[in-house]
């Protein structure tokens, strides 16, 4: 892959920067100081335009690159570089790396809980960073300094298979907003699979910002017991506007799944019959008078669906066996037609083959 200048990019040579985007050749860009931010900004929204990132992805990618740009001027001893580059295989994804020649991390871990800042970012520092992509790692250390390696992938209807299971999530925001107040995790661990809809209360930043607080702590702590979980979500999220979720654990090679759900997400397992599954009352981080952790059972071909309330019911009676054959296209048809205009929505549909 060969290196694009910047100064040619930014030159004049307005279409020979824009060929060598399109083409996927990486861009590297220097920062030498606070002015460095904007051509690094204008080479993320060409390479976040060419990789097919929407409105929201964009955003997210262009707050994540500020906090780590402002890492370097504030502690990574004011210089480095950002590195654009793009990886075509299966969904497009934009690979940003950051590079400073600062003092290091003494603790990588440590920088990602909630506190950590950079100082001067505008989304909560490392933690925003980790938050808002879809991976981030520090992947090596070079003359005492930091390498950062950060992926945006390109689609919000991303299938996915784990052995016995086949799942498909959709999500999108409220027609007016740029950040999505619902959020959704799913995460294979040995022979354990978790997943969950997490909707923060209402739409818009502050929606977001519980969404996200709780997926870090989730994406922490899934593999403890689901009460235990919920709880340290209701302890953590005390000052935040709060959460719905619903959250189910599978065991594969075992025919029942276990549901914990706090607010108003619709869970259900589709088979010959439909069987709902039972939420408790409350809003985790607000009020909640009860946790529990209920099992269902599930069998081959059966479908496991979980959606936020930006979706309504309506859809069951249509729908029927269509998903058989295009999960993806199942989920985003139905929110298509039955996700509400003023609301963010979330689906994740997991078929058992």
């Amino acid at each position: 892959m060969s290196l694009f200048d910047e100064k040619k990019a930014f030159s004049g040579n307005k279409n020979d920067f824009d060929n060598q985007v399109e083409n996927g050749n990486a861009v590297e860009i220097s920062i030498d100081d606070e002015y460095s931010i904007y051509p690094i900004l204008k080479t993320a929204e060409k390479f976040c335009k060419a990789v097919g990132l929407n409105t929201i992805q964009s955003k997210e990618t262009e707050i994540a690159l500020k906090e780590l740009v402002t890492n370097v001027l504030k502690h990574g001893g004011a210089k480095g570089l950002v590195r654009f580059s793009r990886q075509n295989q299966g969904n497009a994804s934009l690979i940003i790396e950051v590079e400073d020649w600062g003092s290091g991390l003494k603790n990588f871990h440590q920088a990602l809980e909630d506190g950590y800042t950079s100082g001067g970012g505008l989304g909560g520092g490392l933690p925003a960073v980790n938050r808002l992509m879809d991976s981030f790692k520090l992947i090596s250390r070079t003359n005492g300094g930091a390498l950062f390696r950060t992926v945006k992938h390109a689609s919000n209807n991303v299938e996915i298979t784990e052995n016995e299971w086949r799942f498909s999530v959709y999500s999108r925001p409220e027609e007016s907003e740029n950040l999505n107040g619902d959020g959704y995790f799913l995460k294979r661990s040995g022979n354990s699979i978790c997943i969950a809809i997490i909707d923060g209360l209402g739409h818009g930043s502050k929606a977001h910002e519980a969404t996200q607080k709780a997926l870090y702590y989730i994406e922490q702590f899934h593999q403890w017991e689901e009460v235990e979980l919920f709880n340290l979500l209701h302890e953590k999220l005390n000052e935040s506007r709060g959460i719905a979720i619903g959250l189910v654990k599978i065991q594969e090679g075992t025919d029942v799944v276990r549901y914990t759900g706090i607010g108003n997400i619709t869970g259900l397992i589709q088979g010959k019959k439909s069987i709902g599954f039972i939420n408790y009352s409350g809003t985790i981080g607000v009020r909640v008078r009860k946790i529990r952790t209920l099992e269902y059972k599930v069998k081959p071909d059966d479908l496991l669906i979980l959606h936020s309330d930006g979706i309504t019911t309506n859809w069951m009676n249509e729908f029927n066996n269509i998903w058989r054959n295009n999960l993806q296209s199942f989920t985003q048809e139905l929110i298509s037609k039955y996700g509400r205009k003023n609301d963010d929505a979330t689906i994740i549909a997991g078929w058992r083959k």
